[in-house]
């Protein structure tokens, strides 16, 4: 039982947490183009397009680009299919395609052209309930490596030809890990025949499954260039309280950033929408939260950044409470 499973997984100790890195890879322009009409379904075109046809979900849809080859095949059979396709250029080269909206037609194409690949993604997705994906609650997870060796080999030539076209699309260049999401999908040692499951573990240089501790649900499946590690943040990398400096309050955001909140200007949020009037500082590695100054710190144009629930939550309860006990200090 369970032997495509791997009976152990590493685990990473870390002391602080990584700083994000707004350089370069920040610069990019994206080029809206229009595309043809769309002439046909190949397998490449469903494997991209299944997740909006059987799920009736107006996918936002990123496909990696790190040659010319690739580029062309996929402006030539998956953008057509999309009413809004942007190219995302960074030093002069397309890197990916990014896609929304299928055309009418699509969805027709798609049901009356028959590859390998319409089994996978119709196993991928059970059913079509995308309300699964969410709990309405933080999920605790369970994380497994998938022993691909143990795996029948999924396919035909037509189902190889695409394995290496992902593969090079998403490790070929810059490796970008990703995820697949399944639906209906109950964590059981029947998987291992799974023809999803079988598919990506023939392109995926690693692979896990994430599994809800509570429900026994599959609910990602990791696809990652290296083995996967699961860290675990000591005490001294968890976000560090407040420190209020005269009307400054100033906050550990987290990944060695720091924001400093004007209190004097910032009314009690009731919905996250940013703050009245802050700055954001990175955190230099040598440098502790308690001993930050923003005289000597780094700072970063804008401040607008996309934080989980959580991190959201305990920013906005840091500032409310404080601006309650000035407040009340006034009364």
């Amino acid at each position: 039982m369970f032997e495509w499973i791997q009976d152990h997984s590493l685990l990473e100790y870390s002391s602080r947490q990584e700083r994000l890195d707004f350089g370069e890879r920040s610069r990019f322009r994206m080029n809206s183009i229009k595309a043809a009409e769309p002439a046909g379904m190949t397998a490449l075109a469903q494997y991209f397009t299944a997740g909006s046809v059987l799920l009736h979900i107006d996918f936002n849809i990123t496909v990696p680009v790190p040659d010319e080859e690739i580029l062309q095949r996929v402006m030539r059979e998956v953008a057509p299919h999309f009413e809004v396709v942007n190219q995302l250029v960074r030093g002069g080269r397309v890197e990916s395609v990014h896609l929304n909206q299928l055309k009418p037609r699509t969805a027709e194409l798609f049901h009356q052209t028959k590859t390998g690949v319409i089994t996978v993604m119709k196993d991928l997705y059970r059913h079509d309930d995308s309300e699964r994906w969410y709990s309405g609650h933080k999920r605790s997870l369970i994380h497994y490596t998938v022993n691909a060796a143990e795996l029948e080999p999924y396919g035909d030539e037509e189902i190889k030809e695409l394995q290496t076209l992902l593969h090079r699309a998403y490790f070929g260049g810059e490796a970008i890990d990703f995820g697949q999401m399944p639906l209906g999908w109950q964590f059981e040692d029947s998987l291992r025949h799974s023809a999803a499951l079988r598919f990506i573990a023939g392109f995926a240089p690693n692979l896990s499954i994430s599994v809800d501790k509570e429900s026994n649900e599959v609910i990602i499946l990791n696809i990652t260039d290296k083995k996967p590690v699961h860290k675990l943040y000591l005490k001294t990398a968890q976000p560090q309280p407040p420190r209020r400096v005269g009307p400054y309050l100033y906050l550990d955001a987290g990944h060695r950033l720091v924001y400093v909140v004007n209190l004097l200007v910032q009314p009690l949020i009731t919905e996250w929408e940013g703050f009245a009037d802050a700055r954001l500082y990175y955190l230099d590695d040598d440098t502790a939260f308690a001993d930050f100054d923003p005289e000597k710190a780094e700072r970063l144009e804008g401040t607008s950044l996309f934080f989980d629930q959580e991190t959201v939550q305990r920013l906005m309860e840091m500032v409310n409470r404080e601006l309650r006990q000035t407040d009340n200090h006034m009364i």
